[in-house]
């Protein structure tokens, strides 16, 4: 990741194109990008996403497989000033059961690596890339800072790949930043409607042990900051992004349960570990098992980040009211 002094003077209206734009954390983040009057491409997976960015004042492009060549021409055609890489962040939540973070170990290096390698060979010069991380790279550890080494939870070979993928970024000649994102949620969860209806359906759910704090992020204070690094492109720069309110998956849930109008759902025991092992995939109790909480100083100092959501208790009862749900 090359470094160099100070940023780009915080540009107005650049060209980004943005790579899993038909995404939750995608659609949020382009329709703020639109609407700081930036040029706006994004990279779906299938036509289905390309309404929702046409209505978002965005163009689409549809890339069923990523390889180097697809990418570079998609690149050549678009001619953007800021990639925006998304591609990491659809399994960054601890609302789903893991199986988002199934062949990840696969994908995650390899879309990094072809992406980077596309960044450098455009012409008639590289655009800056703003990559996503996760803050869940840091294990059991209190206020972690950039400068804190990462690790994978439980040793596990796809939060292994995760860090494969920082470091190819950290000894590539691409300029770039990098943002480590809390575990994401907001009213676009499709996983939070599903709770909705286990709720109805008085379903018991597993909390993971009590006690373990997460960092969590709405989906708009994610997209504010990385708009943020897409105008200022800091190059060489790493952020922490996360709310000022850690708290454990099952707080966060027995409040959205609550502020839904709910009774306090039952918990599946830890003792049945066994048997929901048959539903959760390994990642998943890895991640609920540790406590990881981080310092976001730098990008609130640098970047003059603030957040629209500081603690999941904001962010709830927003959801609630976008859903037509508050109490």
């Amino acid at each position: 990741m090359t470094e160099k002094s100070g940023n780009r003077t915080g540009q107005k209206g650049v060209k980004v194109l943005v790579t899993g734009a038909d995404t939750e954390l995608g659609y949020v983040t382009i329709r703020r990008l639109v609407s700081e009057g930036n040029n706006v491409s994004g990279i779906c997976s299938s036509a289905n996403g390309l309404a929702e960015l046409n209505r978002s004042g965005a163009t689409g492009y549809v890339l069923s497989k990523v390889s180097l060549d697809t990418l570079s021409a998609l690149l050549a055609q678009a001619a953007p000033d800021v990639v925006l890489n998304l591609w990491p962040q659809p399994a960054n939540s601890l609302l789903h059961d893991g199986q988002r973070w199934r062949n990840y170990d696969r994908l995650l290096p390899a879309s990094t690596r072809v992406l980077l390698e596309a960044i450098k060979n455009h012409s008639p010069g590289p655009p800056f890339l703003v990559q996503t991380s996760y803050t869940l790279l840091y294990g059991n550890t209190l206020q972690a800072s950039e400068e804190q080494a990462v690790t994978a939870p439980g040793d596990d070979p796809i939060f292994r790949a995760a860090l494969r993928a920082e470091t190819m970024l950290s000894i590539s000649e691409v300029e770039a930043c990098l943002l480590r994102l809390g575990y994401l949620y907001g009213p676009q969860s499709h996983d939070l409607k599903l709770y909705i209806k286990s709720f109805q359906a008085f379903r018991p759910y597993y909390p993971g042990p009590p006690g373990q704090l997460q960092p969590w992020l709405h989906y708009e204070d994610a997209a504010s900051a990385l708009a943020l690094a897409v105008s200022r492109q800091p190059a060489g720069e790493i952020f922490n992004v996360a709310d000022d309110t850690p708290t454990s998956f099952g707080t966060f849930m027995d409040y959205f349960a609550e502020q839904a109008g709910f009774t306090r759902p039952w918990h599946i025991p830890r003792w049945s570990t066994p048997l929901t092992a048959l539903i959760f995939t390994r990642q998943q109790f890895e991640l609920l098992d540790q406590t990881v909480t981080v310092n976001t100083g730098k990008i609130k100092n640098k970047l003059g980040w603030k957040l629209a959501y500081p603690s999941y208790l904001d962010g709830v009862r927003e959801i609630m009211s976008a859903w037509n749900l508050a109490r």
